[in-house]
C-alpha cells in the first residue's frame, strides 16, 4: 500500500469515529427514567453483547463505541507498520 493511500484510510476512519460519536455519546449520558425491581429468578446484569452490539443496563451504547475505537486504533497501527 501506498502512503497516500494509508493516509486515505486513516482520514475515512477518523471521519467515521467522528460520525459514530456523535451519534452515540449523547445517548450514553441519557439517565433512565424507571428502572422497575428485580424479578425472582432473572439475573441482571450490567452490560450484554446483543448482534455484535454491546448494550449496558441504561442502554448507552458508550461500550460499544469504545470497542469500535479500540479495533479502529489497533488496525491503524498495523496498517502504519506496512
Amino acid at each position: 500500500m501506498s502512503v497516500s493511500t494509508l493516509g486515505q484510510l486513516k482520514t475515512s476512519y477518523l471521519l467515521i469515529l467522528t460520525e459514530l460519536k456523535k451519534l452515540f455519546l449523547p445517548l450514553c449520558c441519557q439517565k433512565p427514567q424507571y428502572i422497575p425491581p428485580p424479578l425472582p429468578g432473572i439475573e441482571r446484569v450490567e452490560q450484554q453483547t446483543l448482534l455484535g452490539i454491546d448494550v449496558t443496563d441504561t442502554l448507552s451504547t458508550a461500550a460499544y463505541v469504545n470497542r469500535l475505537l479500540m479495533q479502529v486504533n489497533e488496525r491503524l497501527y498495523l496498517l502504519s507498520l506496512l
